[in-house]
């Protein structure tokens, strides 16, 4: 599967591809804490794709659309943060546990690491063993946990970080 798998930048025209894959999840999990769909112009702004900074990709297999995966400044209104970077990655529910995540995970670290970034950082639901599974898979560490700061489906959500440290230069 992995020679047919493609990581396509993003642009504009695939606004209505993210909003659909991203809205199923809005609707169906706690993926994302959002719990009303986004519109298409939406989506350019929360994901920030408009900046340089952001690298942003359309997963592409067998020339079928089948995911997204973004780089993402954690902080980009601190300066201390310009080498941390959050991950995030959405992929159609019929092609999930096919490796296609980790796929896309050591996809961007080299992307990150070509960029000098330091240190990436994934925030997941608890609920989701599924990215858990694959980040710790991955050599991501545990480094935060955040009880009941999350609200969706009528519960109360907690929300675990995890980071991997790229280089250790200052």
């Amino acid at each position: 599967m992995s020679e047919d798998l493609i990581f396509k930048p993003l642009d504009k025209n695939d606004l209505k591809f993210i909003s659909e894959v991203y809205n199923f999840f809005i609707l169906n999990s706690t993926s994302t804490y959002h719990v009303k769909p986004l519109f298409e112009k939406d989506m350019s702004d929360y994901f920030m794709l408009n900046s340089d900074l952001v690298d942003g990709f359309i997963i592409v297999l067998n020339e079928n659309k089948i995911g997204f995966c973004l780089l993402k400044p954690y902080n980009k209104k601190k300066e201390g943060y310009n080498f941390t970077y959050e991950i995030t990655i959405y992929i159609k529910k019929n092609y999930q546990s096919k490796g296609i995540g980790k796929q896309a995970v050591m996809y961007l670290e080299n992307l990150a690491k070509k960029r000098k970034i330091h240190i990436i950082i994934a925030g997941i639901c608890t609920e989701n063993d599924a990215s858990i599974k694959l980040f710790e898979r991955c050599g991501y560490q545990k480094c935060g946990f955040f009880k009941e700061v999350g609200y969706k489906f009528n519960k109360w959500l907690d929300n675990v970080y995890y980071q991997k440290v790229l280089d250790n230069q200052n």
